[in-house]
């Protein structure tokens, strides 16, 4: 019977054990030559009709040419074969973990694992919530559940405490420890596939080939090291798939599949569909037939899955619930289920995170008939997984993005590639691949991961890339939903990736959307003025304080524009203004005696530098700001106390002007000793500073 163990391992039927016709191995190879091919149209054609396999055409174009070349010169069948004994060497690694020292094995793989996840780390905080999620750790002291926090507990949680444990040590930067985090997540998702693989064959080179093929889905890139909260669910549920296995097989390991099953979902609610996958695993039945649930053919089950997912998106609809893509358009969402722009990204999710599965399913269907395709338990497990987290990722609405949003919408892709490379597998007489494949699948993972982790390790390269892709994607126009994406995407590449310069078209897409965003106005106001884009910067903040006339940070970035221009009573009257709504700023305070002092008033402007120091008192520029008014009013005493205090911590750059200010006020108070040793600091730092000999002249008159 179909789906029974022997021995710990699957027995194989006579009926999937006989090749259908025996296929040749030009055809087999077809699949596996669609798969570079698909990462060749991409290179050709980038675009958002391509985002899921264009990666290639960031890399150079002669590093492309070897990566290809080699390939396909790899995949084409004899020189495989003479090739595959090489690669089909990686089979005998499985060999080791039946020897006494398997524990030991076990525990150096896995360190050899991290530290590969770890070093190869993905960089590109753009995707996703990584910066958000990465400053919400680093910044917060205790945990706090908003948005879509409420649907990730157990990450959010789990993250924090262990993050601020390891900060602790002071030995990694806040990136690195989020990083090393989820490398050892990525860590333990790998297992779970070697787990999974060895559930599926009993042949090492077999168990080689299913493993590969299960990391080319590009859901793989979340295990190294990548910022966002999806990596530990991702393992997660690739155990309660393994538990589910064992359990539909030989009625074992509840407790593993339950426990697993309800980790994942509270690592990350998006899971929900393991956890139907697990209650699955209690009832399903196979048969000669096929797979049956609650004496129910499985095929008709997912076809129910499907209309029942349909239904649920037409009543959320109803109930206005906003996290799905609408079933029919609406006047503010021109993204919905099947239209264009969606179904693009469906097809672009799809070839990312399964497109060696889809590819490997397309051809198993075409080429193997049925007899290849007998189904086990495994095979209706796998595949439901697959159907249910696909449907999942085709409902939801990517709101960032789909492109940028590609983490959340991946959790199908290791089910997928792994029952589309079973399936393929079953085309072998007694399921026994030989290590030819193992070299193509090798292949294939290389060249549909590589540009992709390419792009993932050059933070700027990923930027320039997905603002492309964003600018044109329907969610940042500004006919959808006003615009709300375009400001925290903006914010994002301006505070988080530095580049205001991109930000710049998505705050003017929110003005056209919503005339009264004063945010959209603040946001370019600040980078025009970043950029020294006065006059620009000045009408943009203009039009802020006509929508919120008592906004501080309006006004004290007029006050700042104006003493930039050098009009210093304009700018003491904006600092004013700023102060009439907080009289504690200390921003505005410093702004208002800046003004005042370069207007001669530096009698008026003492006050306000000494509240601005009292409100600061461990700000720098507080404490240089102040002795250098008290040098202005001729206030030597002063001038001294508070520009030494200053002097360990001012780069050595900045520094002269404060050596000649301390010197001056150690003369006129008769400290020549001390101003003699601040002139041989000055003339050590700038030997050529005019002002040496003026020092000198006066030390040898005695002050």
């Amino acid at each position: 019977m179909k789906g029974t163990m022997e021995n710990g391992k699957p027995e194989v039927s006579e009926v999937s054990a006989a090749m259908p016709g025996r296929l040749s191995p030009l055809l087999l190879t077809t699949p596996f030559l669609a798969m570079v091919l698909l990462q060749l149209v991409g290179f050709f054609f980038p675009g958002s009709g391509t985002w899921g396999f264009n990666y290639w055409s960031l890399v150079d174009p002669v590093a492309v040419s070897v990566v290809f070349a080699g390939a396909i010169l790899l995949l084409i069948s004899p020189v495989t074969r003479t090739t595959s004994g090489l690669f089909g060497k990686l089979a005998v690694v499985g060999e080791f973990f039946r020897g006494p020292a398997r524990f030991v094995l076990v525990v150096l793989l896995s360190i050899g694992i991290t530290a590969i996840l770890f070093y190869f780390r993905s960089k590109a905080l753009i995707y996703g919530d990584g910066y958000t999620i990465l400053n919400d750790t680093v910044d917060s002291t205790t945990v706090v559940l908003y948005r879509q926090y409420y649907l990730q507990p157990l990450a959010v949680y789990f993250h924090h405490y262990l993050f601020h444990m390891i900060n602790g040590l002071e030995i990694l930067s806040g990136e690195e420890i989020y990083a090393l985090i989820n490398a050892v997540g990525g860590m333990v998702g790998v297992w779970a596939l070697v787990r999974i693989t060895g559930q599926l064959t009993g042949d090492s080179t077999t168990r080689v080939f299913l493993l590969l093929a299960a990391l080319t889905s590009s859901s793989t890139i979340l295990f190294f090291g990548y910022v966002e909260n999806y990596t530990w669910a991702t393992s997660m549920s690739l155990w309660s798939l393994s538990f589910a296995i064992r359990y539909a097989r030989d009625r074992r390991g509840l407790a593993g599949l339950v426990m697993f099953s309800m980790l994942a979902f509270l690592f990350h609610m998006i899971t929900l569909s393991f956890i139907v996958v697990a209650i699955m695993a209690l009832f399903i039945r196979s048969g000669p037939a096929g797979n049956r649930l609650l004496g129910i053919r499985l095929p008709a089950i997912s076809l129910l899955f499907i209309l029942g997912s349909v239904l649920f998106i037409a009543v959320s609809q109803l109930m206005d619930v906003p996290i799905f893509v609408s079933l029919l358009p609406t006047l503010s969402h021109s993204y919905w289920s099947v239209s264009p722009t969606h179904l693009i990204d469906v097809l672009n999710q799809l070839m990312l995170v399964g497109g060696p599965g889809i590819t490997l399913l397309i051809f198993t269907l075409i080429a193997a008939r049925k007899k290849a395709l007998a189904a086990g338990p495994e095979d209706g497990l796998m595949g439901t997984a697959a159907l249910l987290a696909f449907l999942t990722a085709f409902w939801i609405d990517p709101g960032i993005g789909a492109s940028r949003d590609w983490d959340l919408l991946s959790f199908y892709g290791f089910p997928l590639t792994l029952w589309a490379a079973y399936r393929f597998v079953k085309l072998f007489p007694k399921r026994k691949i030989s290590p030819q494949w193992v070299v193509a699948i090798t292949v294939v993972a290389i060249v549909h991961l590589g540009g992709n982790l390419y792009e993932k390790r050059h933070p700027d390269l990923a930027v320039t890339r997905l603002d492309s892709l964003l600018s044109e994607d329907d969610h940042y126009q500004p006919g959808y939903d006003i615009s709300r994406r375009c400001i925290a995407w903006a914010k994002i590449l301006q505070t988080g990736a530095g580049r205001g310069d991109l930000a710049l078209k998505y705050l003017k897409r929110r003005l056209e959307s919503f005339p009264d965003s004063y945010q959209a106005c603040f946001n370019l106001g600040d980078i025009y003025y970043r950029d020294g884009e006065l006059d620009s910067a000045a009408k943009y903040l203009a039009l802020g304080l006509d929508i919120k006339p008592d906004e501080v940070r309006f006004l004290l970035n007029m006050s700042k524009i104006e003493r930039i221009r050098q009009q210093y009573a304009s700018s003491a009257s904006w600092a004013a203004k700023a102060m009439a709504v907080d009289s504690n700023h200390v921003e505005a305070l410093t702004e208002m005696g800046i003004g005042l002092s370069n207007t001669g008033d530096v009698g008026g402007a003492l006050p306000y530098f000494r509240k601005a120091y009292r409100l600061a008192p461990d700000s720098l520029n507080q404490l240089v700001n102040l002795g250098y008014c008290y040098a202005m009013a001729q206030i030597p005493d002063s001038t001294y106390y508070y520009l030494t205090l200053a002097l360990p911590r001012v780069p050595e750059s900045a520094k002269v002007g404060i050596y000649c200010c301390v010197i001056d006020a150690a003369l006129k108070l008769g400290r020549t000793e001390k101003a003699a040793e601040y002139l041989e600091q000055l003339r050590r730092i700038a030997p050529g500073a005019p002002q040496i000999q003026e020092f000198a002249a006066r030390l040898s008159e005695g002050g």
